[in-house]
């Protein structure tokens, strides 16, 4: 069969239609390249910190109409941590004159902070210790059965009691019951049971507990800070070749070289600052 020569428009639909087939196979290798690099990651850091900022929330099942706590967005914070993905490109130059190989590094104290929702964060540990001692109890019932679905059993307690968020006021009422009921006929006190009582004076203590060890002076308020000096920073806008007049103008006022001492209550100080280094 003998070719065809495209000539005209012909040809130039034919150009357009590559083009446009490279385009789209160079995105879907930059697609596929990101899919990789990502499971690569999960599966070689396991604990990467991305995984503890995964999204949680309670779904309804179509079928079977329970309440179930399930993951429903499993991208938060992930990729930024993935550097190979998020690179810019940028090298810096490292044979500038006068410039060290070498720099100096000190370690900050930063500043500690207590809880602002500690009291909140209180109330939170007790109930969850509440609803622990709770299911281990009525647990503890259902394996000492004869039931033939324990595990079926035991699934619904637990979306009961944790994922549905029984009510205290129930738990509390089913508790003083079964401890009344125990204790028809009972005479002595010291025979007597109190379970409710006791549920309730270890929760008190493991929610205070849980809840002092957030109290002041625990939590680092800076994530992920890191410290140079002024001439380092200097040095590496110099290697990234963004050290401009300006720049070097804003240096002088930070480090008070040219007289100045308080660039905040300086206009000028304060703006050649800011529009020299807010993105340099």
């Amino acid at each position: 069969m003998p070719s065809k020569t495209l000539s005209g428009e012909a040809l130039l639909a034919a150009q357009y239609k590559a083009e446009a087939l490279a385009i789209c196979q160079y995105a879907w290798d930059i697609y596929l390249r990101g899919v990789i690099s990502n499971e690569e990651t999960e599966r070689m850091y396991t604990g990467a910190p991305f995984f503890f900022k995964w999204k949680y929330g309670k779904v309804k099942n179509k079928t079977t109409g329970k309440v179930m706590n399930v993951l429903v967005d499993r991208h938060s914070d992930q990729s930024k941590r993935l550097g190979g993905l998020g690179s810019t490109g940028e090298r810096n130059r490292l044979d500038l004159v006068d410039m060290k190989r070498t720099y100096k590094c000190a370690e900050i104290e930063d500043r500690k902070t207590g809880s602002a929702i500690y009291d909140s964060l209180e109330k939170k540990f007790k109930e969850d210790e509440i609803r622990t001692e709770y299911y281990e109890f009525l647990k503890r019932e259902i394996l000492a059965s004869d039931s033939e679905n324990k595990q079926q059993q035991l699934d619904e307690l637990n979306d009961k009691i944790f994922v549905e968020e029984m009510p205290l006021d129930k738990i509390k009422a089913d508790l003083i019951a079964r401890d009344e009921k125990d204790n028809e006929g009972v005479q002595d006190e010291k025979e007597k049971t109190h379970f409710h009582e006791n549920i309730y004076y270890t929760a008190e203590s493991v929610g205070k507990a849980n809840a002092e060890a957030l109290s002041e002076g625990k939590f680092d308020v800076v994530d992920g800070a890191a410290y140079i000096s002024p001439k380092m920073t200097a040095n590496l806008l110099r290697m990234r070749g963004c050290y401009t007049d300006k720049v070097a103008e804003a240096f002088e006022y930070l480090l008070g070289s040219n007289g100045k001492t308080n660039v905040l209550k300086d206009r000028e100080a304060y703006n050649t600052i800011v529009n020299a280094l807010i993105g340099a």
